[in-house]
């Protein structure tokens, strides 16, 4: 049984850089237990200089070394928010793990006191994604604040009820589609889903690989649709390996298929699929050439397979004519376009960075077909210069940065300046999430104290960068996501 705790509580003028801590205990081991810590630093300073880094928890003595981390199998030394709630496991199941965020900085509605709002999102967001752990009683999430020495009533995620409560609110049913990029599925998608975990009737698929357990229920007035949970974790609901065009002919249906459902016994099927994820678990590729992920179009085949032999065919029509064959569409809408229309051109959208999506955009039968180029148009990769920031969060989605040169570095005559949101993923992820970039409010962003143009990739042209120079800059962001980081790149006129 996992248990994450995470626990608010912060001095307004306090910046806190959340820490992970981790503990394990086992039922054969009583007497030894386990635990670390780690931390990724934006920016911290060594010998007057700024670096990035990485913190671990770790003691002089009773350590091991595992790929670089520091494990503490020391029970003495191992810190009390971690022993008192291995004590609880240990006395419940006698074997789990426990992850603590001791604190957060990211509760400005109540002055860093983390307010119930704050709290109910947490515990909506765990239930959205780990709806079928909690149900099975694999997870307990717990949020308190235990500032100031005080011990609030914590809010609680830990049973199917709990997981209903949350689910069948309206804002998460009526949730129809994602809302950010950081809401990788609609609330309504996972009700559903929630729906065919708890009422769906369970099968067993038999493929080469094992059996995947499925749970099916049928939704004739929806569209169909078939979600992928992996040892108790919603994975996706959108894979192309389980696209609807494959169960033409059946009737529309719900489906939730559970992948490592028991995780004493997995199976090569559950290998599969989590060599197949990428490093959000949140798609699965079929590009993979080497090891357990090149079988995963394989294993996805055979599951598709053993579907279509337990899902209920679609009732044919009483009368028709025999020489037409009859289509199910699976949806509910009407088709609103008529497929006889003449085709009609359309512009491709520019990329995330300003540029045309290539020559044919805006010409002009002249200059062999080059046509209107921008006269700031950026690099497509933005190579990173080597200059000195420092990003302070100073109200809500308000930041203060400050962009500084060497007095030997090389100048810059054309240098522009985004903000980014970190992924979260670091070096050690075998495929890490790039960055996203950041939309800044116009209207609210000073340079120096001056008014300043957003370029439409969300960057900000800092023109001539000097050596030996400070420039500051005051931004107001549309919404935040995690610690930012400030990227400057050098632009290219053409």
């Amino acid at each position: 049984r996992a248990t994450v705790s995470q626990a608010g509580g912060a001095c307004q003028r306090l910046v806190i850089i959340p820490y992970v801590m981790y503990g394990g205990v086992h039922r054969n081991d009583v007497n030894r237990r386990v635990a670390s810590g780690h931390v990724v630093f934006p920016t911290h300073i060594r010998n007057h200089r700024r670096y990035g880094g990485h913190g671990y928890l770790s003691s002089d003595v009773g350590q091991l070394t595992l790929s670089g981390v520091s494990i503490i199998d020391n029970r003495n030394q191992i810190p009390s928010l971690v022993n008192k709630e291995l004590d609880g496991i240990e006395a419940s199941s006698g074997s789990g793990s426990v992850v603590i965020i001791p604190a957060f900085n990211r509760f400005p509605e109540s002055g860093g006191t983390p307010s119930e709002e704050c709290c109910e999102l947490i515990c909506e967001d765990i239930a959205k994604h780990f709806f079928v752990a909690v149900a099975q009683d694999h997870l307990t999430l717990k949020v308190q604040d235990c500032s100031n020495n005080r011990e609030d009533e914590p809010y609680l995620l830990n049973s199917a009820d709990d997981v209903e409560e949350r689910l069948s609110r309206t804002s998460i049913r009526n949730e129809k589609r994602r809302t950010s990029d950081t809401v990788l599925v609609a609330g309504h998608n996972i009700y559903e889903a929630w729906q065919t975990y708890q009422n769906g009737a369970e099968h067993s698929l038999d493929t080469s690989f094992g059996s995947v357990t499925v749970r099916i229920r049928y939704t004739p007035d929806q569209t169909t649709r078939l979600c992928i949970v992996r040892a108790g974790m919603f994975i996706t609901d959108d894979s192309k390996l389980l696209a609807r065009r494959y169960f033409a002919g059946k009737q529309p249906f719900s489906a939730v298929l559970l992948f490592a459902n028991d995780p004493a016994n997995s199976t090569r099927a559950d290998n599969i699929l989590r060599a197949a994820e990428d490093a959000g678990h949140t798609r699965i590729t079929d590009l993979m050439r080497t090891g357990d992920g090149s079988r995963v179009k394989d294993l996805f085949a055979e599951i598709r397979d053993a579907l279509n032999k337990v899902l209920q065919d679609v009732e044919a029509a009483k009368t028709h004519d025999p020489d037409i064959i009859p289509i199910r569409v699976h949806s509910n809408r009407a088709m609103s376009r008529n497929l006889g229309t003449k085709p009609r051109q359309v512009t491709r959208r520019s990329n995330r960075h300003g540029q045309g999506a290539g020559a044919g955009s805006g010409r002009t039968g002249k200059g062999k077909g080059k046509g209107n180029r921008r006269t700031d148009r950026l690099r497509p990769y933005r190579p990173r210069l080597p200059v000195r920031t420092t990003v302070v969060p100073i109200g809500s989605n308000r930041y203060e940065v400050e962009v500084s040169t060497a007095a030997d570095a090389k100048a810059r005559r054309n240098v522009y300046f985004s903000l980014e949101a970190k992924s979260g993923s670091d070096e050690t992820c075998d495929r890490p999430l790039r960055n996203e970039d950041v939309a800044l409010v116009p209207t609210e962003c000073l340079v120096d104290g001056k008014p300043v143009q957003i370029g439409p990739a969300n960057h900000i042209r800092l023109g001539v960068l000097r050596p030996n120079s400070q420039v500051r800059l005051s931004l107001k962001v549309e919404q935040a996501n995690g610690p930012l980081e400030a990227v400057l790149y050098e632009g290219k006129q053409s």
